[in-house]
């Protein structure tokens, strides 16, 4: 008997992370969501240059320069990938955001290429029901891609370390000028 309230005991157990997980995830999407509408929002107005400063500010990489700081630091695709989908899904299609934080932001920016007004309905239930795999399956068989990065390369000067390798972003050998 105590064998099975054991069992028991680890099922219930079991199902009550799974739902933590869930919720969990479900708070990390509205995160990432919301993110994604204030990342906008400060790239829209241009208020990121405000922030970086004059000097900072005006360069032609700002953006950038504000995403690497270190209490934001978020790698330029990804900001571009919570943007658009931001955009697309909650600005341009009109879906509330308390239903599109429920499914994955990866499903959500796979579809961006091919989501449009008509169809948009039929594919958010598609993410909503698919598994991130399955649905990247369908859009295949439906001779579709899945949204991969469409790079926007900028040059930047960068110095690397012999020994180490770690790459930074101005002159070491002058202190004083930054790149």
């Amino acid at each position: 008997m105590s064998a099975e309230l054991s069992e028991i005991q680890l099922g219930t157990r079991a199902q009550e992370l799974h739902k933590k997980i869930i919720q969990a995830k479900k708070f990390l999407n509205l995160s990432y969501l919301g993110l994604g509408k204030l990342l906008s929002i400060m790239k829209t107005t241009g208020d990121f240059r405000r922030v970086l400063g004059e000097e900072l500010g005006m360069k032609r990489n700002a953006w950038n320069l504000y995403l690497a700081q270190p209490e934001i630091s978020i790698a330029p695709s990804t900001a571009r990938g919570l943007i658009l989908i931001y955009e697309k899904w909650i600005k341009e299609l009109g879906f509330k955001e308390e239903r599109v934080q429920l499914v994955d932001r990866r499903k959500l920016q796979a579809l961006l290429p091919v989501v449009d007004e008509k169809n948009a309905e039929d594919w958010l239930i598609e993410a909503e029901n698919l598994s991130r795999n399955d649905l990247f399956l369908k859009l295949k068989q439906e001779g579709k891609e899945p949204m991969t990065c469409q790079h926007e390369w900028e040059k930047i000067p960068t110095f690397r370390c012999k020994l180490c390798h770690e790459v930074i972003h101005y002159d070491p050998s002058n202190q004083k000028t930054k790149v």
